[in-house]
């Protein structure tokens, strides 16, 4: 990351200077994620001061409450823009239009569609490709970085806010049944990012076992699933064991509350069990201490299933002319301000 390398030299945990951490540390990470178009979440902030190798505060709940409270107060005071912070779990909800248009500019605005749809349309980016992909993402904070990621690549990021709801799956695999139903040869990949302790991994199986159940419930509608198996493949891209090793990740928190809630949870003894260890590692850590290698993942994962050939020949052989597009307009509409005959002539491509 682009961001100043003076450490602050680790001070206790009750005496940190925190307006020398903003300007060494959060400051320029804030400006090297808005060059990237990133809002970063507050957790991101935390785990980059916390982490090695700058480790100017501790990884406790405490410090990450207090940081909370030093980012409100220095954007009270105008030394960080207050759009610098991600913050999607608190939502506003709208599912209507208030915004008033006349008659006249309703109308003008589907004509000035229609005049311009030979500039504006488009074959989609994943048509005739044998793949189709979505990323899911543990965190909803984070969606702004997997936009920003994956700018161009025309891929649905879907946020699961922790513990998907069986509601919130079912609409998901109906959404999928229909790109099944409409291109029956494509295989699906679901590309998991979420985090890497007892919770985190349990996300995992619930979330296979409600594409198991959801396949035999769609069976019925003639729909052809196969979970992991030729149709749908779930795989988890990040947070994994090897990624807190090779990017020396902070792998679980100091503060003795959250341990004592890790060792509470009924999931923790069958975890360690399986990894050989306890972890609990969010993936706003990867983000925090390996941004551009973390970008690299993300892209690449939804790359090793893109063909470009394939692209180059729908541009080529499918993607009409800009004068065919407009020639099938005006075979439909007539507008005020043209004459009779005028096809308005060719147009380049």
């Amino acid at each position: 990351m682009a961001t100043s390398t003076t450490r602050v030299a680790k001070a206790p945990k009750d005496k940190i200077d925190w307006r020398l951490a903003v300007d060494k540390h959060v400051i320029p990470m804030l400006n090297w994620f808005k060059e990237r178009k990133i809002r970063p979440t507050l957790r991101t902030l935390f785990y980059r001061l916390s982490s090695p190798p700058l480790e100017v505060i501790p990884n406790t709940e405490n410090a990450y409450k207090r940081l909370s409270k030093v980012l409100v107060k220095e954007r009270k005071e105008g030394r960080i823009p207050w759009d610098a912070i991600a913050d999607k779990v608190r939502l506003v909800v709208t599912n209507f239009d208030d915004r008033y248009e006349t008659p006249e500019e309703y109308i003008q605005h589907g004509i000035n569609f229609l005049k311009n749809a030979h500039d504006s349309y488009t074959i989609p980016r994943w048509y005739n490709q044998k793949h189709y992909v979505e990323a899911w993402v543990e965190k909803l904070e984070l969606t702004d970085t997997f936009e920003s990621f994956l700018e161009g690549r025309d891929v649905r990021v879907v946020p699961n806010a922790g513990f998907a709801s069986w509601t919130f799956l079912y609409e998901n695999f109906k959404r999928l049944a229909a790109v099944k139903e409409k291109y029956p040869d494509k295989i699906i990949h679901i590309l998991y990012f979420g985090d890497f302790d007892p919770s985190g991994d349990d996300m995992d199986r619930h979330i296979r076992e409600a594409l198991e159940y959801f396949t035999r419930l769609f069976k019925s509608l003639a729909y052809d699933f196969a979970v992991n198996g030729r149709t749908i493949h779930f795989e988890r891209i990040a947070v994994t064991q090897q990624q807190i090793e090779e990017f020396d990740l902070p792998p679980k928190p100091e503060d003795s509350d959250t341990l004592e809630k890790l060792d509470n949870d009924s999931r923790t003894k069958g975890f360690i069990k399986k990894y050989g260890k306890l972890f609990a590692v969010e993936i706003d850590a990867l983000l925090a201490v390996a941004p551009d290698e973390f970008e690299k993942l993300v892209q690449e994962s939804v790359g090793q299933y893109f063909d470009d050939a394939i692209y180059e020949r729908v541009q080529q052989q499918d993607q009409p002319s800009p004068y065919k597009i407009r020639r099938l307009v005006r075979q439909k509409v007539r507008f005020p301000d043209e004459e009779d005959g005028d096809d308005g002539g060719e147009v380049a491509a």
